[in-house]
Formats: structure tokens, C-alpha cells, sequence
């Protein structure tokens, strides 16, 4: 009988000792994949908040240049509607024998204009009308076609810039649809 005894206690003691076994491996597996789980989270949250700054500096910088953008247009529209209103009316007509030289006030106006000036500012004094000048015809043709190039080229990178800041959007847009 004693060693009936002896062998259920023996199979009593594994059985206990295979279901302590078995529930401190699952308390450790259990840990470990909690602990892993909460690394996954902290670097996720460190990497959702690093994008939504990105995306915040990225929103003001556009929210500036589109504010940017209007003022310039709304001046510039400013500008139109004043010299619709008010046009300065030619009434002198450049002759054979005058065609050398350009009165200041028409570079005073282009000079004005070139500076983005008030509209008020671009009409010319009497003052202004009565000074000399030493700029001609071929001066004038030579400013324009410079001023040409120019504006040209500030189109051509404000082209670039547009398409860089599209193509930017784009890219951001399809990370952050991968990402979800």
C-alpha cells in the first residue's frame, strides 16, 4: 500500500508541478508579449505625434504662402481697378524729331511700378512731368525686354515651385494612406 501511496503522490506532485509550470510560462509569455506591446505603442505614439507636427509646420507654411499669394493679388487687383478708374489720358504724341528722348514721368511711373509702390504714388507730379530726362527709345525697348526676361523667369520658378509643392502633397497624401 505504501508504494500506492508513494505513486499517486508522485503523480499528484507532477501533475501540480506541470500546472505550476505550465501557469509561470504563461505569466512570462504573457509579460513579454505586454511589454513588446507596450514598446509598439510608445513608438507608435512617438511616430503618429512627429507626423502630426510635420503635418501642422506643413499647414502653416501653406496657410502663409496662400495668404501671401492673396494679398499680392488683391494689390495688384487694387492697382488694376484705380488705373481703370482714373487713366492717365496721352496727349502728346512722340514726333520724328522727339522720338529720343522719354519724359520722366513715364520712368518715373515705370520705376514706381517696378517697386510695387502705392497706386496713389504712380501718377506723376507736375513736378514730375516737368523734370528732364536723359533716357531714350532704345533705353525704354532695352528695359523691356529685360523686364520680359525677368518676369519670365519668376514665372518659370513660381511654375517649379507649385509643382514641387503639389508633388509634396501627393507624397505626403500616400504615406499617410499607407500608414493606415
Amino acid at each position: 500500500m505504501n508504494t500506492r501511496l508513494i505513486a499517486f503522490g508522485a503523480i499528484i506532485g507532477a501533475f501540480v508541478l506541470g500546472i505550476l509550470a505550465y501557469s509561470v510560462y504563461n505569466k512570462g509569455y504573457d509579460n513579454g508579449v505586454a511589454y513588446v506591446s507596450a514598446i509598439n505603442e510608445r513608438e507608435r505614439a512617438e511616430w503618429v505625434k512627429k507626423v502630426e507636427d510635420a503635418q501642422t509646420n506643413f499647414n502653416k507654411a501653406q496657410t502663409q504662402l496662400t495668404k501671401d499669394y492673396t494679398e499680392k493679388v488683391r494689390k495688384l487687383e487694387d492697382q488694376v481697378e484705380t488705373l481703370k478708374k482714373n487713366p492717365k489720358i496721352i496727349t502728346k504724341y512722340i514726333t520724328k524729331e522727339q522720338n529720343l528722348s522719354l519724359p520722366y514721368g513715364f520712368v518715373l511711373y515705370h520705376n514706381r511700378l517696378v517697386r510695387n509702390e502705392s497706386v496713389a504714388l504712380m501718377i506723376p507730379t507736375e513736378t514730375d512731368e516737368a523734370q528732364s530726362c536723359d533716357f531714350t527709345l532704345y533705353d525704354l525697348s532695352d528695359t523691356i525686354a529685360t523686364n520680359y526676361v525677368r518676369c519670365n523667369e519668376c514665372m518659370t520658378k513660381l511654375k517649379i515651385l507649385q509643382d514641387t509643392v503639389k508633388n509634396y502633397i501627393a507624397n505626403q497624401e500616400s504615406i499617410v494612406d499607407k500608414g493606415e
